[in-house]
């Protein structure tokens, strides 16, 4: 068989266990193609399952997604949480979902964890990265980030429920968390009292943050807290990509290729391990201001505690593949 017969046999063995009524699937514009091909295999299987998608594509593009792909029933524009969660009530009340496109509210609150759910499940979420969120939004404006578009405005957990959350997650002996706000500190206050609560127990960490806030000296703190990995955007060194895309402050994208250098280096001696986001081929991107950032990614790379991810845009004859550059020049 070939290797897409495979997994959609994989997902009709799924569907033949678990007998859904509603399939939740969550679409960033490189996954619409998968995203597609799922819901089809699903209808195939049996037209009377409600397929819901959300996510960042479909906001951007969900009458035209509803109006042109039958097989998609529900479409969420925004955050999708409470409106699954009417939808869901509805189901229950009426035993059929109603189809259609549905925006949800712009200042809904950060949903609470069910303890009951997660108590349920503990056999299957004990050892993943169970994920957090203290805040959702970001206050930035990147040109190139779905945030402009999504998860507006910028909110904050309680931290009394954010502290009951931590402390029943601990009680269970889940002690391996993502943070999955946009960016983890934009506040600095609630995060430094976030932080301090942390040290108080043994959990093993994952967050994202700005580039700009991990300094020398909150990267002891944060260690303290059981952070053990931290994912930040650099995108690019050279002032003229940082200014098309609207990255960081004004005044200091002619720094950002210091402050990079030094926050990762950073990191990397407090024993944190650095994921750095590298974005490559922007529209505008030259072969010089190209070889610059490989470059420099590829010394950062070098270093013991770096796992740098990259975005390839655009594809380009005049650009060497960047397969090339990294199997040649990022070897350590």
């Amino acid at each position: 068989m070939s290797g897409s017969n495979n997994r959609n046999g994989d997902l009709i063995s799924i569907l033949e266990n678990f007998e859904p009524d509603l399939v939740l699937i969550n679409v960033i514009t490189a996954s619409w193609y998968s995203a597609n091909e799922i819901a089809k295999v699903i209808k195939f299987y049996d037209t009377s399952i409600t397929i819901s998608i959300g996510g960042v594509f479909p906001t951007l593009i969900g009458k035209i997604i509803y109006n042109s792909f039958s097989h998609f029933d529900i479409i969420v524009i925004g955050e999708g949480e409470y409106i699954i969660g009417e939808a869901i009530l509805s189901f229950l009340k009426l035993g059929t979902f109603k189809r259609g496109v549905f925006e949800s509210s712009k200042e809904v609150p950060i949903p609470k964890i069910d303890f009951n759910l997660v108590a349920e499940n503990i056999k299957i979420i004990k050892d993943s990265n169970f994920p957090i969120e203290t805040s959702r939004g970001c206050s930035f404006g990147c040109l190139f980030c779905y945030l402009r578009d999504f998860s507006k405005p910028l909110r904050y957990k309680n931290l009394n429920d954010l502290y009951s959350e931590l402390q029943f997650l601990d009680s269970l002996g889940i002690h391996k968390l993502f943070f999955s706000d946009d960016n983890f500190d934009l506040n600095k206050r609630h995060c430094v009292k976030i932080v301090n609560f942390l040290k108080s127990f043994n959990f093993d960490i994952i967050l994202e943050t700005r580039l700009e806030n991990v300094t020398k000296e909150r990267i002891k703190d944060l260690k303290e807290a059981g952070v053990s990995e931290i994912i930040y955007g650099v995108e690019h060194i050279d002032l003229s990509p940082l200014s098309m895309m609207k990255k960081c402050e004004p005044c200091m994208r002619r720094e950002w290729k210091k402050i990079a250098n030094e926050n990762t280096r950073s990191l990397n001696k407090g024993d944190i391990t650095s994921h750095p986001i590298f974005m490559l081929g922007l529209p505008g991107e030259t072969n010089g201001s190209l070889n610059n950032l490989v470059n420099f990614a590829c010394e950062l790379g070098k270093l013991d505690n770096v796992q740098y991810f990259t975005n390839w845009i655009r594809k380009s004859s005049s650009f060497i593949p960047i397969s090339k550059y990294f199997s040649v020049k990022c070897l350590k």
